[in-house]
Order: C-alpha cells, then sequence, then structure tokens
C-alpha cells in the first residue's frame, strides 16, 4: 500500500511538472518582452564604436504609441551592447505572430529632438565625444527575432584636414603657432530629429570659424590634421583661408559635388607653399568603412589658391 501511495505521489509530480513546463513553453504573447542590443560600425562615433557609462538610447515602436522609450546602456557584449529600460519605462509586449519594426536614436532627449552647434562642439575633444546624431532606422522584431539588434549609422559629417609643408617654406610652416586656421559660411546650427533621423538646419552661415586651437594632432613630419563633425550641407560658398609666413590664402572647399553627405569621412591633404595653397588629394568614404573614393585630381574646382 505504501508503494502505491509513493508511485502515484510520483505520478502526479511528473504530471505537474509536465504541465508546469508546457505552460512556461505557451506563455501569453502579451508576456513576451521586447529586448535590445545596439551596434554601431567601426568609429561610427566621434570617439570609437563602444557603447558606455549612462548612455541612454530613444526607442520607437514603428506604427504603434510606444514611441521615444529611454532604453540605459547595462553592458558591452561581442559585437553590440546591451540595453536595458529606463526609469519608470514599461516593457514593449512582443505579439505572437505580427512582426513589429523598432527604430532608434542617441543621444536620447525626452523631446525625441537634439539641438546641434557645431560651431561650439568641436572646440574641445570632451565636447566632440558628446556629438553622436546617432539613427538606426527600421528594425525587424519579432518573437523569432528577440532581441531585437539595432545598426546605429551617423547623421553627421565628419571633415578631416592634413596641411603640411610645401615649396619654399619652413618645415614647421603646419604647426606654426604663427598659422592660421578657419573655415568661413558654414551652416553649424540645426535640430536633429530622433524619429526619423534627419537634420534640419538653420539657414545661417557663419562668416568666419576660426579653428586654429581647436582639437589638432601634430605628428612627427609636421602635418597638422583637424578632424571636424558637421552638419551635411552644401558647400558652395565655403572657403579655407590659411594665415602662414606672412601669405593669406583663401580656397574654396574642394568635394566632388562640393557637398557634405550624411555618414560620410571626408579627407583633404593641403600643402601650403610659398605660392600657394594646394589640394594633394582628396577622399570620400563611409564613416564607418575603410573604402573609399579617391578623388585626386578629379575634383571639378580650382585646387590652388595664390597668396595675397
Amino acid at each position: 500500500m505504501r508503494i502505491r501511495t509513493l508511485f502515484l505521489a510520483a505520478a502526479a509530480t511528473t504530471l505537474w511538472t509536465a504541465c508546469s513546463n508546457n505552460e512556461a513553453e505557451m506563455l501569453p504573447a502579451d508576456q513576451v518582452n521586447a529586448e535590445f542590443t545596439a551596434s554601431v560600425g567601426a568609429a561610427t562615433r566621434a570617439e570609437d564604436n563602444h557603447w558606455t557609462g549612462n548612455e541612454t538610447i530613444g526607442i520607437t515602436a514603428v506604427g504603434t504609441t510606444y514611441t521615444n522609450q529611454p532604453y540605459v546602456f547595462e553592458s558591452q557584449e561581442e559585437g553590440a551592447a546591451k540595453f536595458k529600460l529606463g526609469e519608470n519605462v514599461k516593457p514593449f509586449k512582443l505579439p505572437a505572430s505580427d512582426a513589429v519594426y523598432f527604430t532608434a536614436y542617441s543621444p536620447y532627449n525626452v523631446s525625441g529632438k537634439v539641438l546641434i552647434h557645431t560651431n561650439l562642439q568641436n572646440a574641445s575633444k570632451e565636447l566632440q565625444n558628446k556629438i553622436n546624431c546617432l539613427f538606426a532606422p527600421a528594425t525587424l522584431g519579432s518573437r523569432i527575432h528577440n532581441p531585437v539588434s539595432l545598426y546605429f549609422e551617423h547623421s553627421l559629417a565628419k571633415l578631416i584636414l592634413h596641411f603640411k609643408q610645401g615649396n619654399e617654406m619652413p618645415v614647421d610652416v603646419a604647426v606654426n603657432r604663427e598659422t592660421q586656421y578657419a573655415l568661413n559660411h558654414l551652416k553649424h546650427s540645426g535640430t536633429f530629429d530622433g524619429m526619423n533621423g534627419e537634420i534640419t538646419m538653420e539657414d545661417k552661415e557663419l562668416d568666419e570659424w576660426n579653428i586654429t586651437d581647436f582639437v589638432h594632432l601634430d605628428d612627427l613630419e609636421n602635418v597638422r590634421t583637424y578632424t571636424l563633425y558637421l552638419l551635411p550641407q552644401k558647400l558652395d560658398n565655403v572657403e579655407l583661408v590659411v594665415k602662414a609666413a606672412g601669405h593669406v590664402f583663401f580656397n574654396s572647399v574642394p568635394f566632388t559635388g562640393k557637398e557634405l553627405k550624411p555618414g560620410t569621412t571626408n579627407t583633404i591633404t593641403m600643402s601650403i607653399s610659398k605660392y600657394e595653397l594646394k589640394v594633394e588629394n582628396i577622399t570620400i568614404q563611409n564613416w564607418d568603412t575603410s573604402s573609399g573614393i579617391n578623388s585626386e585630381g578629379e575634383t571639378e574646382v580650382d585646387d590652388v589658391a595664390r597668396p595675397e
């Protein structure tokens, strides 16, 4: 009799366990929370491709009322970072069958919009590291595609300027403390819309923007390099001004199509000589890749500026 009782108890336990497992596998759809990971391409951000600290992204489920919800950096994993719910944020419940698309942006703002002033934000490395207008376009999410893998791209444009010694100039002409650099007639102010990744610019140019003391690198070969993060824009009126060794050089910024496009890195190498400021090489490439279009000798601009 005791053996029979034990057998029935064991059978009941087995049956209960099976039912519990089955229930776990068939959770109601409203109990499946969407999870998110975020990655960026190589050096897509102003500084690197790693999320850190308390960085927050805003996530929107397209076509729903779940918009601009803050998710906070939790941990960096291989190839991506994991984000958790922000304070007082409810999770998104993934439906059982229908797919949902998500967009995201960074840095998060409760309004969904971020003000940009590149003339100020390029002044120091600390400020530059915060110039991250990142947007992740519509990404599939479902109970199968969970966590949702968000991939961010930059909405600004990167401009890299290399200045080096030319003919009949002192070897340190580019790095000399008396040499001055300016980029004039650029537009610097705008609003980054986290809902679509687009930037609306104010229609106002800065007549003179002296970048001499901004973040730069002087290498052992006396080449000065500026890396600037700018609003996408046409460059029809933009000019580069260099004052060196008693000369003043004016040069329209040479780009194919004369335009800074979002998500691109635009690199110009220029030499400063006694008689001219010459464009040596132009490269335009995607921000997060190393492949690019070498425009050397192909740009349709006057690439030589003679001193006054």
